[in-house]
Parts: C-alpha cells; sequence; structure tokens
C-alpha cells in the first residue's frame, strides 16, 4: 500500500481512496459515527448496504466487495468499528439504472 487519501464525505460515511501496487483500484467506506446516535444501528446501515452490493444480480456492473474490517467487543456485545473494502466504481448510478431497466 502506498498510500490512503480522503476522497469523499457524506452524512454517514467518509470515502478513502487507496493507491497500491495491486491491481485493483479499491476504495474504503467508513461509516461516520456521531455523540447521542446509537453506533450499532450506524454500523448495521452501512452492513446492509455491503450485504446488498454482494446479493445485487449484476455484479458485472457494480463494484466488488473486497474485504469487510469489523472490530467487535465481546463484553459488551457491540460493534466498535467498522470499514469495507470495495473496488471502486467504474459505473455511475444513472448508468446503473439504465442497466437494471433495459429488458435485453
Amino acid at each position: 500500500m502506498l498510500e490512503i487519501v480522503k476522497i469523499a464525505q457524506g452524512g454517514e460515511a467518509i470515502v478513502y481512496g487507496v493507491s497500491h501496487t495491486g491491481t485493483d483500484e479499491v476504495v474504503i467506506k467508513c461509516p461516520l459515527t456521531a455523540p447521542g446516535k446509537n453506533p450499532d444501528f450506524i454500523y448495521q446501515g452501512i452492513m446492509a448496504e455491503s450485504l446488498t452490493l454482494k446479493l445485487v444480480p449484476l455484479s458485472s456492473h457494480i463494484c466488488e466487495i473486497k474485504e469487510e474490517l469489523i472490530e467487535y467487543n465481546p463484553i459488551t456485545n457491540m460493534i466498535i468499528c467498522y470499514c469495507v473494502v470495495v473496488e471502486r466504481a467504474t459505473n455511475s448510478l444513472s448508468s446503473l439504472i439504465k442497466v437494471w431497466c433495459d429488458p435485453d
């Protein structure tokens, strides 16, 4: 791995670009936690999104989950940290909708 750079931040997560010597271009997505918000709820949302990506039948058109990193505290029975490493998206959401809606 050569470099990790923050490339985007939304209301729910930060996305980091990873420059490395491997063949796949990947990003790391880490959810944002905030005081007063239930971290389990935040982690469950991004984990559900990752599971959906794994199950969508358009695997040739969407990014692939490469790795999921889960830090879990068995004493409190809570997730402490969750990050997902995904292949960098090559298609926009609008192009994916066109593919999804195309009957051919």
